[in-house]
């Protein structure tokens, strides 16, 4: 007999269990189950601390229990310094925000997209536990981390063949071969599940809109409504009875019964606030409060009404300088901009423009009836044009180009019909007025084509494969060319 079965004997007598075989049976029977349950424990602890997640447990007060080494590692703290310590304290130095503390506030099921102190991205779940009268005992948050889920969809998008176009995403239009356009895309996908606030930041004509459909048609909420509100285009004055809707008598020409407004028509799905940066002050409040009581009030009545909507927002506007200025409010930045993705202009991802210009021909010669071809040289003019309207840009220009063709071939001579601009701060091509040293030719044009590629791009990287040459090669030339100039 082990000493641990002598100690649970003894145990057994100090509780007045006789030595008999009745007795022993019933001893036998406790050693029995507590070897069960410390083989269970052992497995649990197995369970936590060999999880690829990271786990963090915590008391229905906020109180944290146990942690695991890869949550460790993520939050740069040790155990020590995380046990006992309540989630509202760990915020903002562990990790933001804490979704645990939000669970237990709301007493529901959370995910949402977290960042921790080391910089670590996250994808985190929280679930509160509930007792029998219904109060909370434990919240157990678990992680990924986003860079695991973005390799996992690289792999996946490997096996795809690497796709240009996503079969989900081909009402959205999304064409790219462009690597942070991958990487975008790969993000997007993952915080499609995410429920707190997103803000898609980029300069007119990239795509804002087109991101925020394809995030809701990929979400839970895709069956729901998508209402789009451009914070630009409704004059502050109607601003809230649009938003908010009114009840009849509300005002001077209010519809009989009032009219319910556009937060409202979004409930249960999503509602995108474009040009977010334009909002009136008045309204950042208002709309604020809409967040954080997830009700709102008609214009002229008193009934709050309870609305659940995803908010993702969109800006061209440096909305940091915003609150700086005092016309951004900086509660409501935090509300909106939990998760933030940056579209890239069209002159960051250069190598796009050509298979863009090829689907806008297909896209408006089926439209028009046409039979449209682009020639080469026309397609390397507008592949080095910068296109400060991005996209949407591109697209009218390439749909022009279509309905003012009459000989189904696009030649240089159709470019002055449109008036395009030429790309201002790039150097004239190289040309030769007489005839010189071939390898001195030569060494001029690799040299210009290493410092356009190099100013346009800001990296070895991008330029070995715009030029399809090696990273070490493409180093190389950039410091010969880029540090004599």
């Amino acid at each position: 007999m082990t000493r641990e079965n002598e100690n649970l004997l003894k145990i057994c007598k100090s509780l007045n269990i006789k030595n008999d075989s009745a007795s022993e049976e019933l001893t036998d029977n406790i050693i029995s189950e507590i070897e069960k349950i410390k083989q269970e424990n052992y497995e649990l602890n197995a369970f936590i601390e060999e999880s690829a997640d990271s786990i963090h447990i915590a008391d229905g007060n906020g109180v944290t229990l146990r942690v695991n080494q890869v949550f460790e590692k993520a939050a740069g703290l040790t155990r020590d310094k995380i046990i006992g310590k309540n989630v509202s304290l760990l915020e903002g130095t562990a990790y933001y925000p804490s979704i645990a503390k939000i669970a237990i506030k709301e007493k529901r099921k959370l995910t949402m997209l977290q960042w921790s102190s080391t910089g670590v991205n996250a994808i985190v779940t929280s679930t509160p536990i509930f007792n029998e009268k219904g109060r909370i005992t434990r919240v157990v948050t678990n992680g990924r981390l986003v860079k695991e889920l973005v390799l996992l969809n690289e792999y996946f998008n490997n096996l795809k063949n690497n796709r240009e176009l996503k079969p989900e995403a081909e009402q959205s239009e999304f064409i790219y071969k462009n690597r942070a356009m991958q990487d975008l895309m790969n993000l997007v996908e993952h915080i499609a599940m995410v429920e707190s606030g997103i803000i898609i930041t980029g300069e007119s004509g990239t795509g804002k809109s087109r991101i925020a459909k394809y995030i809701h048609h990929q979400s839970p909420r895709c069956k729901q409504r998508f209402v789009e509100i451009n914070c630009a285009a409704i004059p502050e004055s109607l601003m809230e009875s649009e938003l908010f809707g009114y009840e009849m008598g509300a005002f001077t020409g209010a519809k009989k019964g009032g009219k319910q407004g556009l937060i409202e028509l979004a409930n249960k799905g999503t509602l995108f606030l474009d040009e977010i940066g334009d909002m009136p002050l008045s309204m950042q409040s208002k709309l604020l409060q809409v967040i954080q009581n997830r009700q709102i009030t008609r214009v002229g009545g008193e009934t709050p009404r309870q609305i659940d909507v995803q908010i993702i927002s969109a800006t061209h506007k440096n909305l940091e300088n915003m609150i700086k200025e005092g016309t951004f409010r900086l509660d409501l930045y935090y509300r909106l901009n939990v998760v933030q993705i940056h579209i890239p202009a069209l002159r960051e991802r250069f190598e796009d423009i050509p298979p863009l210009i090829e689907y806008f021909i297909k896209k408006f010669n089926q439209k028009y009836e046409k039979s449209i071809i682009i020639s080469n040289e026309v397609i390397n003019i507008m592949g080095s044009y910068e296109w400060p309207g991005n996209i949407r840009q591109l697209e009218n220009f390439v749909e022009k180009l279509v309905i003012m063709n009459q000989t189904g071939l696009v030649t240089m001579e159709d470019l002055s019909l449109t008036e395009l601009v030429e790309h201002k701060g790039k150097e004239k091509p190289v040309s030769f007025n007489q005839i010189g040293p071939l390898k001195e030719a030569l060494e001029e044009t690799e040299k210009q084509l290493i410092l356009n590629a190099y100013q346009s791009l800001n990296s070895s990287y991008k330029v070995a494969k715009a030029l399809n040459i090696s990273q070490s090669a493409a180093h190389r030339k950039i410091q010969k060319y880029w540090k004599g100039k």
